[in-house]
């Protein structure tokens, strides 16, 4: 990999959890995620007519309404959990779940085999996720159970968006770009019937959480656009796993910004989460 790509996956690792750090800090729920989509849609727009042919038939469109449905309950159900537990604990989970379950998936699914670097990868994830909740010594309470199970629910989530995405790019040939605008525009439909009879609400939010919205949604895109670019120039073997370094961001900024507990254990358990991903992702 070239030093220009591994920089700019690097920042775009510090993008995606930086905005996943404002989305904490907003402390929003389904007005703040339909806002920021709205400001996504607005900042992608001048891309899209770069683009020279984005003509879709109907199964592309479908797997489009399959995609809105999947990435909308994981853009509320990441809100919320957000609301009710660290981000130290949340991303690194719901991201480092998310390609552990691909995995399982894909050997149930489709016969893949595990390999021996892969399982030990697995292997590697499941340790992360003990060590990030101090050896589930924190869980003995409903309370506390709530934000790992949504940590988890939402890992699954990215396993289902990322299986239907790889068929929508790979199979279908959409564009990624046009798909993810596409995809973009159809949540922000879908949860526009949400919030139509929430006017107190929606007036109330919109004025706490406005500056955050903004941040993510310009940081949410972009990041997206960068590793959409190095992946032009560079194998996506290489690009998957040096995008994950952003758990071990996402956790650091929780410890810095937000005063989470758990500082070292966390960065620990964040840095062989990216190991294990990162021996998933190659194999």
């Amino acid at each position: 990999m070239s030093l220009l790509a591994l920089m700019i996956l690097i920042l775009s690792a510090f993008m995606h959890a930086t905005w996943n750090l404002l989305s904490k800090k907003s402390k929003g729920g389904t007005v703040f995620v339909w806002f920021y989509l709205g400001i996504s849609i607005i900042f992608m727009t001048p891309f899209l007519f770069l683009m020279q042919d984005f003509t879709l038939n109907i199964f592309g469109w479908l797997i489009i309404l399959a995609s809105v449905l999947t990435h909308a309950i994981y853009s509320i159900s990441l809100q919320y959990a957000y609301k009710i537990g660290d981000m130290g604990l949340i991303y690194p989970t719901a991201r480092g779940t998310g390609p552990f379950i691909v995995m399982i998936f894909a050997v149930v699914f489709y016969n893949e085999s595990i390999t021996l670097f892969s399982g030990m990868g697995i292997l590697l994830v499941i340790l992360s996720i003990f060590i990030l909740n101090d050896g589930f010594a924190n869980i003995k309470t409903k309370k506390s159970k709530t934000p790992l199970f949504f940590g988890v629910f939402i890992g699954l989530i990215i396993a289902i968006y990322t299986l239907i995405d790889k068929a929508a790019v790979s199979y279908i040939l959409i564009s990624p770009f046009v798909y993810f605008y596409f995809m973009m525009v159809g949540q922000f439909i879908f949860i526009s019937l949400f919030i139509i009879n929430r006017s107190n609400q929606f007036l109330s939010e919109l004025k706490n959480t406005w500056k955050y919205a903004i941040g993510v949604g310009v940081l949410n895109p972009l990041a997206y656009i960068l590793v959409l670019f190095v992946m032009t120039f560079t194998q996506v073997s290489y690009v998957a796993p040096v995008r994950e370094v952003s758990i071990l961001i996402g956790t650091i900024m929780g410890i810095v910004f937000l005063s989470e507990k758990g500082g070292k254990a966390r960065i620990i358990g964040s840095i062989i989460m990216v190991i294990g991903i990162t021996l998933i992702t190659v194999n």
